[in-house]
């Protein structure tokens, strides 16, 4: 009976986070209400707080479920894909990208906007940004470890770089309606190439 519960109770809590981001693409995330929300999941407003508490609290926890999606893509990517590091390292952007693309760029901008207005919400949003940089630290130090990347490299210094590559284009594709997801991938292909290529003098 327990187990019965269980799966209702996950069935309710996926409907709602389901509605949410529709009505979060569709409305903004400022002008999405809470009774939007449980309407469009067919619940009461009560079961949206009792599982949720606070329309903050539902986006935490969909960003949350929709990160852990990303990197168990990413993993999966990882373990069939030949190691090289160019080639394997823009897949693994490419499925970030991928996932992106499933939002709204105004509601992007909103949630950026939303980030920077209210601290909190900002820290929480960045800790999936987080785990997807230790994601590419994993990869790095898999190269390492192989020997086809130097292994004096700081493994998260070098994620960093490039995840924050991949932050600058994304923020390009927001705010600039000409910049496509993918002419994204195309660029950040590249960037990927500068870098392992290394910046030399002539």
């Amino acid at each position: 009976m327990a187990g019965v519960r269980e799966k209702k109770k996950r069935r309710t809590q996926d409907g709602i986070l389901k509605a949410a981001k529709k009505l979060f693409i569709k409305k903004g995330y400022r002008d999405a209400r809470i009774e939007d929300i449980a309407a469009e999941a067919e619940v009461g407003v009560g079961t949206v707080y009792n599982y949720f508490g606070s329309k903050r609290v539902l986006l935490l926890a969909m960003m949350d479920l929709e990160t852990t999606e990303i990197l168990a893509l990413g993993d999966k990517m990882i373990a069939g894909m030949k190691k090289e590091p160019v080639v394997v390292l823009g897949g693994l952007i490419g499925i970030y990208l991928d996932a992106i693309s499933t939002w709204d760029k105004i509601l992007l901008r909103d949630l950026v906007v939303s980030g920077i207005m209210e601290q909190s919400t900002g820290e929480e949003l960045m800790k999936a940004d987080y785990r997807l940089i230790e994601q590419v630290t994993g990869l790095v130090r898999n190269f390492q470890d192989e020997g086809v990347m130097d292994g004096s490299i700081e493994a998260e210094r070098a994620a960093l770089v490039l995840y924050s590559m991949l932050c600058m284009r994304v923020m390009m594709y927001m705010f600039m309606d000409s910049i496509t997801l993918d002419l994204i991938k195309i660029e950040i292909q590249k960037d990927i190439e500068l870098v392992f290529r290394g910046w030399k003098e002539s």
